[in-house]
């Protein structure tokens, strides 16, 4: 017999909690188990020992759910953003301005970047996109990186740790996709930060 699968999501934000139980069950989890604070999760956690555990780090109250608390917890962080998708009827190879290049790219890796966008058409309204593709950056927590956050390290140290053992981020990722042709360079820079480049 399958053992059910269980859940806790932790935010703030009652629309995000009830958005990320419609999710979940809709991805087949029936026991979703909601918390509005960092106290009241670390409770449920203990009592109900759910298999995934979904938490807001950036609460307005996280009620006295300190770092080291949740750091021998956290096995992975995640973070996505939707960026539209080029539309296929209209798509459009272009070779960007050498300030675009410089902004987005290694000019020792990449030379000669062909990027896309959509003219417009009846398909998509003229607006140059059909639908959304998401862009990730997923971090695997090593025990210094376990460590930086017990800690409480600043966040930039915690990006340095992540570059340094390969994590990509969302800009990355972006550009990447950028390159692929399925979204454009107007929306690498309208949905992430400069990080380091390419």
């Amino acid at each position: 017999m399958n053992r059910e699968i269980t859940a806790l999501i932790t935010d703030d934000e009652a629309y995000m909690r009830t958005f990320m139980k419609l999710l979940l069950m809709g991805l087949g989890i029936k026991k979703v188990y909601l918390m509005q604070n960092g106290m009241d999760a670390v409770e449920a956690y203990r009592e109900y020992e759910p298999d995934l555990v979904l938490l807001d780090i950036n609460m307005n109250v996280m009620n006295g759910l300190d770092a080291f608390m949740v750091a021998p917890s956290i096995n992975g962080v995640m973070s996505q953003r939707l960026v539209g998708r080029i539309c296929e009827s209209c798509k459009e190879a272009y070779m960007p301005s050498d300030e675009v290049l410089l902004k987005y790219f290694d000019p020792g890796t990449f030379r000669n970047v062909t990027l896309y966008r959509g003219r417009g058409c009846g398909s998509c309204h003229m607006t140059g996109f059909s639908g959304r593709v998401a862009i990730h950056e997923v971090l695997e927590i090593s025990e210094d990186v376990r460590s930086m956050i017990s800690n409480s390290e600043p966040i930039y140290k915690l990006q340095q740790a992540a570059k340094e053992i390969g994590c990509m981020s969302l800009r990355q990722d972006a550009l990447k996709k950028a390159i692929l042709g399925l979204t454009t360079i107007e929306e690498v820079e309208r949905t992430t930060v400069p990080e380091y480049a390419i």
